[in-house]
């Protein structure tokens, strides 16, 4: 079990950003009232780790694996994910393999939903990233 929670540990510096932007408004040289107004934002957060210890139950123990059995007859697996409680006093942890349509790759080029500390090629080897 501490295997499965050491391989989901994702950490560093993280940014999502857009090489150029424009934005649309009254405030702007050049407002185009026959476009849709745009504004833009720039956000630094600071500290989410020490919020994330405040602000949330962190589990400390008695932790179980489910079998499958328990699985798909207590609950329908997916149904329950999305309907999860986030101030519960049960949380899951859940292990998951994803497909990301092709039509969405672009979309999510700058900044992937989930970053993988592994990937695999076609031929099943494993090629670990870089990055982190």
């Amino acid at each position: 079990m501490y295997l499965f929670f050491e391989r989901g540990i994702r950490g560093g510096i993280s940014g999502c950003s857009k090489r150029y932007a424009k934005a649309n408004n009254e405030r702007v040289e050049g407002c185009d009232n026959t476009n849709e107004k745009s504004y833009l934002a720039y956000l630094d957060a600071c500290n989410l780790y020490g919020h994330a210890m405040g602000e949330n139950k962190l589990p400390t123990g008695g932790f179980v694996w489910l079998t499958d059995e328990v699985i798909n007859t207590r609950f329908n697996p997916i149904e329950k994910i999305l309907t999860l409680d986030d101030k519960a006093d049960t949380g899951y942890v859940f292990e998951v393999d994803l497909e990301v349509p092709q039509h969405l790759h672009d979309f999510l080029s700058d900044y992937p939903w989930l970053q993988p500390w592994r990937q695999y090629n076609r031929s099943g080897s494993v090629r670990f990233n870089k990055s982190l």
